[in-house]
């Protein structure tokens, strides 16, 4: 019985593009650990409790429960650690990420050797793109709220694609499958706006929910992911009616019921309800 707890199973997980390594799951009783591990010579590295481990460009990259991000050089062994990673992406040749500091956020960007390129201060969040050749972010400097594009060529030199002293930050950064166009949007209770920006014509649009086409009774749900359409024409959106305009009841309240009507008072509680479901909604920007 006491060798139960070092019983286990395998899971594996990845497999370098030479196939020269392979990363896998032991998972124990109380714990797990994620080995990589090289086919011929056994060479092995161990990361307690790793996660979201990806093989690229002779690299290996987890993330372990101590916010920490783990770069291994698959060819000198050489092993660099990055602090305190809420959020990380990989790309081919970099590897961006966001991290806690004592006093705001700080994304950083890094080539897979660990030399860092660019550091911004003050973001909410960013995205990567899907040729991993541009980067969005979305930012607060000193007054106001930026969005920013980074192209990874000249990483240092930035584009302000909107800013804003109003309204509140930029949220849900999104790009299109061919990364020449991007999407993000600005939630505010009284009046929210999307934004759909074109890379090769380096144009902005902007759909306002105080525009006459927008649903009068609804706003943007801050919370659910943008999406554009294959040919880049469509943008889709969730939006659900606004929060002034729901009905609050409590126990004790007095109900009045209308004999003569159609439907009983709990099927207009539920019709009701139905009016608050989030709904898709279709913005063609052009």
């Amino acid at each position: 019985r006491e060798d139960y707890p070092l019983w286990h199973y395998m899971d594996a997980e990845a497999i370098s593009d030479d196939g020269n390594w392979i990363s896998y799951h032991n998972y124990y009783d109380a714990t797990d650990s994620l080995f990589v591990k090289h086919r011929s010579s056994g060479k092995l590295y161990r990361f307690a409790k790793g996660k979201d481990g990806v093989f690229i460009a002779n690299h290996f990259v987890c993330q372990t429960p101590d916010s920490v991000v783990h770069i291994v050089s698959l060819k000198n062994g050489v092993e660099r650690t990055l602090p305190n990673v809420k959020t990380y992406t990989v790309a081919d040749s970099f590897i961006a990420t966001l991290a806690n500091t004592d006093d705001e956020s700080l994304f950083s960007v890094y080539s897979l050797d660990g030399a860092l390129l660019l550091t911004e201060t003050g973001v909410a969040s960013f995205s990567v793109s899907p040729n991993h050749r541009s980067i969005v972010v979305a930012k607060k400097s000193d007054d106001s709220y930026q969005v920013l594009l980074l192209n990874i060529g000249a990483v240092k030199k930035s584009t302000i694609v909107r800013e804003s002293e109003e309204g509140g930050g930029f949220l849900n950064l999104s790009w299109s499958d061919d990364s020449k166009a991007v999407v993000f949007m600005n939630y505010n209770e009284k009046e929210s706006n999307l934004f759909y920006y074109n890379l090769g014509e380096k144009k902005l649009l902007t759909f306002c929910t105080n525009d006459f086409a927008f649903p009068k009774t609804m706003n943007l749900i801050p919370s659910r992911k943008l999406t554009i359409s294959k040919n880049n024409k469509r943008f889709f959106f969730k939006i659900k009616q606004r929060k002034e305009l729901d009905i609050v009841r409590k126990e004790n309240d007095v109900q009045v019921w209308n004999a003569a009507d159609k439907h009983i008072y709990p099927n207009h509680i539920l019709t009701e309800g139905y009016s608050k479901n989030p709904k898709q909604a279709m913005w063609e920007p052009d």
